[in-house]
């Protein structure tokens, strides 16, 4: 039976202790794997597993396996303000810069499928900038 990862959370792991876009990233503080609220009205970047592909069945030796493609949203909310918008922006293109194509620990590929898109939150007035990623693994 193929073992399940938690793409957002290996992710999150990976960016733990990285400076991007001028900020450190740790983990609880300013970088979450998952939905949380309250969300802080700080800088910080969210990543959330939104599924994938159907796993395909992949053959290695006796054993079934799987190869899965998940799909991983990055989100980077930045803080309330028209002028939160440059500090947001640097930071979702660091962050898709230090991801894409790195060799993360269990997986075959990490690669960005876009780059980062604005978006803003007209009740909060907090600038975003969101993109998703693909973490492929066998399992």
């Amino acid at each position: 039976m193929p073992t399940l990862k938690n793409p957002a959370s290996d992710l999150a792991t990976e960016l733990n202790g990285q400076a991007l876009g001028g900020v450190t990233l740790t983990l609880q503080d300013n970088l979450f794997s998952r939905a949380h609220h309250p969300a802080p009205a700080s800088l910080h970047v969210q990543l959330l597993n939104a599924g994938g592909v159907a796993p395909q069945p992949y053959l290695q030796g006796a054993t079934p396996q799987a190869y899965f493609q998940t799909t991983v949203q990055l989100i980077v909310w930045g803080e309330p303000g028209e002028d939160a918008y440059d500090q947001a922006e640097a930071l979702a293109r660091a962050v898709v810069g230090f991801l894409q194509q790195r060799a993360v620990t269990g997986y075959v590929s990490v690669v960005a499928n876009d780059m980062p898109a604005y978006f803003s939150d007209p009740e909060t007035q907090r600038q975003a900038f969101t993109t998703n990623l693909s973490a492929k693994y066998v399992g």
